[in-house]
Formats: C-alpha cells, sequence, structure tokens
C-alpha cells in the first residue's frame, strides 16, 4: 500500500521497494539526486559552450586584524 506524500527507494537488502527508512538513507538518496543534477548541469553547460574553470582556493591563512586578536583576548579573559 503506498502513503501519500512517501519517498520510496529500493531496498538494501533483498529486492523490493520500500519507503526511506532512516535520515542517513534520505541523505544518500538527497545526495545521489545532487550529484546527478550538478552531472546534468555541467554537460549542459558544456554544450552551450559556457567553461567551467576551478576556483582556487586559499591555501594561505589570513593574518588576524588587530580587532580579531582584541575579540580573541577578550574571549581568553584569565585563561591566558
Amino acid at each position: 500500500v503506498l502513503r501519500r506524500g512517501a519517498c520510496y527507494v529500493r531496498s538494501r537488502r533483498k529486492p523490493e521497494t520500500t519507503e526511506i527508512p532512516t535520515q542517513e538513507d534520505m541523505r544518500d538518496l538527497l545526495d545521489l539526486a545532487i550529484e546527478k543534477g550538478l552531472r546534468k548541469y555541467v554537460t549542459l553547460a558544456y554544450r552551450a559552450g559556457v567553461g567551467l574553470v576551478p576556483i582556487p582556493t586559499v591555501t594561505v591563512p589570513l593574518p588576524a586584524t588587530t580587532i580579531d586578536q582584541e575579540l580573541y583576548d577578550k574571549e581568553l579573559g584569565d585563561l591566558k
């Protein structure tokens, strides 16, 4: 019997379709959907002539400002 508003997936235990039993299984389903959607988006962008370039990441930590240091010192209080 199907329940209105429920989401069903193939069971890992045996060949059957069941309602999503756990939060982890729902996350797995959402991750899979996101990956497939992203793959589709990248394919469409490529076909449209849009080149996707990786964004460079900062590997060197940025220096703390004076305000950051003051806030940190205030947080530490007597623990220094």
